[in-house]
C-alpha cells in the first residue's frame, strides 16, 4: 500500500537576508525589500510519498476466543515539517539559495516496522453461550454480551534532528554536522565521547556531529569566503 502527495503547503519568508550574519547584527538592510518586513508566503510546492507492506493473521475459535495479528513495513519521505504539511524553518534555505527538495528526507512520522496483537475474548454469559442460556430478557441484558479483551503494540521510533550546543547564525536555530558513523562508538572514550552506543545511555555516538557555523563568527555571505 502507497501513496504519492504533490502540491502540499510549504511556508516561506521571501524576504529574508540571503546571508549568514551574526545575530546581534541588524540584517534588514540585507532583506530583498529593506524597506519592508517580513512577507509569510505559502507555497504549493510540497511533496510526500509513503510506501508500505502490510500483513494480517486472524484467528477466531468457536469458543468465542479470537486473535488478530497485524504487520507493517513502510518507510514514508516528504519536504515539509509536519504530518500536516505545514513547513517552517524554509528561511534557513532562502539564505543558502537551495530549493524546497534539498529537504526530502524522512518524515518526522516515519515508522518503519509496527506489529499489534489484539486477542478478545466473549464470557460465556446469557443466551446462546455455556453459561446462564436460559436468562431472562432482562437478566441477560446484566449479564450477557460481555467480553474481555488485549492489545499489545510494538513499534520502532521516529527521526528526529540532531541539534548543536551552540546558537546559529542570524540568531535562528541549526543543524549540527555530521562527520562520522553516530552508530560507531569512539575508541578508548577520547573527549568523554561513548565507548558504547545503542544503550539508554547513548543510542548514538554524538561525537560523530560537530557544531555548525557559530553565531559569533563574522558576516559570511554566499560568494565570498571570510575565514574568521
Amino acid at each position: 500500500m502507497g501513496n504519492v502527495s504533490r502540491h502540499l503547503t510549504l511556508y516561506y519568508d521571501p524576504n529574508t537576508v540571503r546571508g549568514l550574519f551574526n545575530p546581534n547584527i541588524s540584517t534588514q538592510q540585507y532583506q530583498p525589500f529593506p524597506d519592508l518586513g517580513g512577507a509569510g508566503t505559502i507555497h504549493y510546492g510540497g511533496v510526500s510519498t509513503y510506501n508500505s507492506l502490510q500483513a494480517k493473521m486472524e484467528k477466531r475459535y468457536s469458543s468465542g476466543l479470537s486473535f488478530l495479528a497485524t504487520y507493517t513495513w513502510a518507510h514514508a519521505l516528504d519536504d515539509t515539517s509536519d504530518a500536516g504539511g505545514l513547513s517552517t524553518g524554509i528561511g534557513d534555505r532562502n539564505i543558502i539559495l537551495l530549493p524546497f527538495d534539498t529537504e526530502f528526507t524522512n518524515s518526522v512520522y516515519d515508522v518503519r516496522n509496527r506489529f499489534t496483537l489484539n486477542g478478545n475474548y466473549e464470557l460465556p454469559f446469557g443466551r446462546g453461550k455455556a453459561f446462564a442460556n436460559q436468562s431472562s430478557a432482562w437478566a441477560n441484558q446484566l449479564i450477557g454480551g460481555w467480553s474481555t479483551s488485549l492489545t499489545f503494540t510494538a513499534q520502532t521510533g521516529t527521526p528526529f534532528t540532531v541539534t548543536p550546543n551552540n546558537t546559529g547564525p542570524s540568531g535562528g536555530s541549526a543543524r549540527a554536522i555530521q562527520v562520522s558513523d553516530p552508530f560507531s562508538p569512539t575508541v578508548g572514550g577520547a573527549n568523554g565521547c561513548p565507548t558504547k552506543v545503542r544503550n539508554k545511555t547513548n543510542w548514538y555516538n554524538p561525537c560523530a556531529f560537530k557544531n555548525p557555523l557559530s553565531a559569533e563568527d563574522p558576516i559570511r555571505s554566499m560568494g565570498r569566503d571570510i575565514t574568521a
